[in-house]
């Protein structure tokens, strides 16, 4: 019942959200297919102890629509206009199963089914993803590196309570695992998306 995982939002929120360039629509079999998007939220009401929890989901698609144009140039801005779905059923704590039943149990079931992120622009230093929950958009800045072959993006959903609809599921959560994290889930959830290889997506 560690379910500190709680804000694993999203992640990404949450927000999570990152693409492959691809011409068309592909499952995680296809291209793009080894794509791993991280969450990590807090627990703890003490802000200078709090403890990161993190996890990631293993269930989306992800898919670019563009006109092929950016591709000959093999520049990551082709990845503008990139989407993503993810399943937030699939949401995984390693190596902590029962953590991870009850993040899906007790958070995500009354959060929202369904992450998508919509790439809006990007370049060699930055990128803007329209991350959106609950039908409610929200546009997070990512720090993009390059650490060999891969491309990696960072970023921070400030407050996750911005996708809540009638309910808090923060507070449900509360209710069944408040004593695992002092009844403190912070809003605040980072986003880390690893692209392995991706140059051979260009």
């Amino acid at each position: 019942m560690k379910i500190f995982f709680k804000l694993a939002l999203a992640g990404l929120t949450l927000l999570l959200l990152i693409p492959a360039c691809l011409q068309d629509r592909y499952g995680m079999g296809g291209p793009g297919s080894e794509i791993i998007v991280k969450w990590t939220a807090y627990k703890l009401p003490d802000m200078s102890k709090r403890v990161p929890v993190s996890g990631t989901f293993t269930s989306m698609s992800v898919g670019l629509q563009s006109d092929g144009s950016d591709h000959q140039s093999q520049h990551i801005s082709c990845f503008s206009g990139a989407e993503l779905s993810i399943n937030t059923h699939s949401a995984q704590i390693p190596t902590n199963f029962e953590a991870t039943q009850n993040l899906i149990e007790f958070f995500f079931k009354h959060f929202t089914d369904e992450i998508t992120g919509r790439v809006l622009n990007i370049d060699d230093s930055a990128a803007n993803i329209e991350i959106v929950i609950n039908e409610i958009p929200q546009t997070v800045e990512f720090k993009v590196l390059k650490v060999e072959n891969d491309l990696i993006l960072q970023g921070r959903i400030e407050d996750i309570r911005l996708f809540f609809t009638d309910n808090d599921p923060l507070m449900i959560l509360n209710s069944y695992c408040g004593s695992y994290h002092q009844d403190k889930v912070w809003e605040d959830v980072d986003i880390k998306v690893v692209i392995p290889n991706y140059r051979e997506l260009l």
